[in-house]
């Protein structure tokens, strides 16, 4: 890394920061179709393909995208460039490198396992305490195997998992990019967009391919705090 941007990011490593949805959510429908390259997006692509080539859907980038948003919500900014200039202002989690959930991103040898796998970054953000030191998230509503999300309280920029097979394991994470609230119903008020398949659909499409059988989680990032436990 260049000196002058390394001091840069030092000055900046230690300020609280809060979300803001709307500038995430411009992030991932500016740049959800951008290929990964050094004139691309500069962010490593951890996709992943079958024996075929093959793109294997949920394969690994879903995640990934996931985390540059939530940068790019916190630095308010849409820019790709500048979501990963700014990457060394969110690696206070670099310094627990055992945190089996820990998030950050210096480098593809240098990340914690949360910024790009959906079942850490999900126990990162049911787990992160707000006296914990890294990203806070608040839990928003959540599917059973009994009863549906309370959809109304999702709000652009959320995040939400998505458990496919309703056994316990966390497969997929999106981001909220739109909600319609007067000319959609139920589950198709809300709009995700994300990455592996690079899409933005329904959440109700996306239930009905899954025959109803996937359970949804939705949580808020809040705030970025490099102080705390």
């Amino acid at each position: 890394m260049p000196l002058a941007l390394f001091f840069a990011n030092s000055a900046n490593a230690d300020v609280y920061k809060t979300y803001d949805g709307t500038w995430a959510a411009k992030y991932a429908t500016k740049n959800y179709l951008q290929s990964y390259s050094p004139k691309g997006n500069p962010f490593q692509n951890f996709e992943k393909r079958d024996s075929a080539g093959k793109l294997i859907p949920d394969g690994g980038n879903c995640t990934n995208f996931v985390s540059q948003a939530l940068i790019a919500g916190f630095i308010q900014s849409d820019s790709m460039k500048t979501a990963f200039d700014n990457r060394y202002e969110f690696d206070t989690d670099y310094s627990s490198a055992n945190y089996t959930k820990a998030w950050y991103f210096r480098s593809v040898s240098q990340r914690g396992p949360a910024w790009s796998g959906a079942s850490k970054l999900y126990e990162y953000a049911t787990n992160n305490k707000a006296t914990y030191r890294g990203a806070h998230f608040s839990y928003i509503t959540s599917d059973t195997k009994t009863s549906f999300m309370e959809y109304n309280k999702v709000r652009v920029g959320d995040i939400v998992f998505a458990d496919w097979e309703g056994d316990g394991t966390i497969d997929h994470s999106m981001i909220v990019t739109s909600y319609d609230f007067w000319t959609q119903r139920g589950y198709d008020k809300i709009q995700v967009t994300y990455q592996t398949l690079n899409k933005q659909r329904r959440l109700g499409e996306i239930n009905k391919e899954k025959n109803y059988k996937a359970l949804f989680y939705v949580y808020r990032p809040t705030d970025y705090n490099p102080n705390g436990w």
